[in-house]
């Protein structure tokens, strides 16, 4: 895909309180049995072994100018595939169009900041998956150096 049709990517989506994807729900199962006194988890301990079965539709994230964006650190290879872009090592800023990369970068900040989970659920707009219902998991981790890093889950509900 080109700059152009990056920028085109947007979303309809609604804030849940719980996860529906099973997938989504062993996530945050794993993050829960891992999570420290500070609202982190090391992302040591949820290891790509643990987390094999969940890979496809994880990403991670870390806070770029304090905040001001976040680089995608790692995109699993589904969800690189239906969006049809390379994000990880990008700016969430290059990869979606200006309202939604304000609205994830402002609701990743407010998982690191809260040390808490959210939910999102909603549609892709704009690339070709419109009748696809998402719902997207996301946990504050910390990285082996004690940075702090978004993990999360997105997967298709009908997938479930």
């Amino acid at each position: 895909m080109s700059e152009v049709e990056l920028s085109n990517i947007d979303y309809k989506v609604t804030e849940a309180e719980s996860c529906l994807h099973v997938k989504n729900r062993k996530l945050l199962e794993l993050w829960l049995a891992h999570r420290d006194e500070d609202g982190t988890a090391s992302r040591e301990k949820l290891s790509p072994a643990l987390l094999l079965p969940l890979l496809g539709g994880i990403s991670v994230t870390e806070p770029v100018d304090d905040g001001k964006d976040f680089r995608f650190r790692l995109v699993g290879a589904r969800n690189e595939e239906r969006l049809g872009i390379k994000a990880t090592g990008r700016l969430m800023s290059d990869c979606y169009g200006p309202r939604m990369a304000s609205e994830l970068i402002t609701l990743h900040n407010r998982v690191l900041d809260a040390r808490k989970p959210a939910v999102l659920r909603g549609r892709f707009v704009g690339i070709g998956i419109e009748h696809a219902l998402f719902e997207a998991l996301f946990l504050p981790v910390r990285s082996a150096a004690g940075d702090l890093q978004v993990l999360a889950g997105m997967y298709d509900m009908s997938e479930n």
